[in-house]
């Protein structure tokens, strides 16, 4: 009975760890998404999730209404509080997955509006030129930074001296092949 509730205990215990790696993962896969989603959804509504749209990115923070300022901490772990009355608030916020959610601009420090119904045209586009210069911007060759050529070359070298070390051995060999047949005692 013992070794039984042992394996049993290993099982859990292997289970639980697979769950682990899978949730920290998909949390790593998702930039912070999924463990923000549950810490907001878990606060049954004292929490906002905050999408907050830096330059080179989007990420997930909470964030909290507080006496008329709304506040809510970067990836610097800088507190930020932006000033907004209630009946202003309503048409920044929406409602996903069942949780409400606020777009934030990082560089101005102000709420983004996601409302998409006024398209401004602008008469001066060309859609094929345009078109043009985003594939020739999306095809441009990625030049390799200083770091990464080093890390080549010295992958490079290690790889020759290797190969070096090899065909010496090698050659090592075939003469104490050579000896031994010209000896016989060896």
């Amino acid at each position: 009975m013992n070794d039984v509730m042992i394996q049993f205990f290993q099982f859990m215990i292997a289970g639980a760890g697979v769950l682990a790696i899978l949730f920290f993962g998909l949390n790593f896969l998702t930039k912070g998404f999924i463990a923000t989603f549950i810490r907001v959804k878990a606060s049954q509504g004292r929490l906002i999730l905050t999408r907050i749209h830096a330059v080179t990115d989007t990420y997930y923070k909470a964030g909290k209404w507080e006496e008329d300022f709304f506040t809510f901490k970067t990836r610097d772990k800088e507190t930020k509080k932006i000033p907004i009355k209630s009946n202003e608030f309503l048409e920044f916020f929406s409602r996903e997955m069942g949780i409400v959610v606020i777009d934030i601009d990082e560089q101005s420090n102000k709420l983004f509006n996601t409302n998409f119904k006024e398209v401004v045209h602008f008469a001066n586009i060309d859609p094929g030129r345009t078109e043009s210069l985003f594939l020739r911007i999306k095809n441009r060759p990625i030049l390799a930074s200083k770091k990464e050529v080093i890390v080549l070359l010295l992958c490079v070298a290690i790889l020759a001296t290797v190969l070096f070390m090899a065909f010496r051995i090698i050659k090592i060999e075939e003469t104490l092949q050579l000896l031994g047949q010209l000896s016989g005692n060896i």
